[in-house]
């Protein structure tokens, strides 16, 4: 009887560890309550490939801004923007960004950063500017954009591309 119950005992063991029963750490998957649908970002602001004189493009008056869609929630916290001229490196300028409405994110102060990129009283080079943003719904699914447009430079004899 001993036996059979070691036997038993070993067989249902063996069972539950084949079979993954009987407790662990979980799977590590995150529970999206069902929702697997990426938020939709679009780049509203500026226009995609559009163009923008230099001197609007670092003028106060210039952002930049997305809208976005998702049935779920959107994690704000979870946004990223970068921002690329030409061939160079991506630049995180996700800090100039804020959410406006339920459904749109806007940069403000911007010309904080696009000042440094060129010295403007010299350029005479139209560059492309292209950006990338990414952000996540409560349920953790990521929503993703990439744009570009040109900045033309404006000069006595330069006017905007053709």
């Amino acid at each position: 009887m001993k036996t059979q119950t070691a036997t038993t005992l070993l067989i249902s063991v063996g069972i539950l560890i084949f079979t993954g029963c009987g407790g662990g750490g979980g799977s590590g998957a995150v529970n999206n309550g069902g929702d697997a649908v990426n938020p939709v970002v679009n780049m509203t602001v500026p226009a995609p490939n559009s163009s923008v004189s230099d001197v609007d493009f670092q003028s106060e008056a210039f952002y930049i801004q997305f809208s976005y869609n998702d049935a779920s929630p959107i994690a704000t916290g979870t946004l990223s923007v970068t921002m690329k001229m030409d061939n160079g490196a991506a630049q995180d300028i996700t800090s100039y960004f804020s959410q406006t409405d339920s459904s749109s994110i806007k940069s403000s102060n911007l010309y904080n950063y696009t000042r440094t990129l060129f010295l403007l009283q010299a350029n005479d080079t139209s560059r492309t500017i292209t950006i990338n943003a990414t952000i996540q719904d409560s349920a953790q699914n990521t929503g993703t954009a990439s744009a570009s447009f040109t900045v033309y430079p404006v000069g006595p004899d330069i006017g905007p591309p053709d």
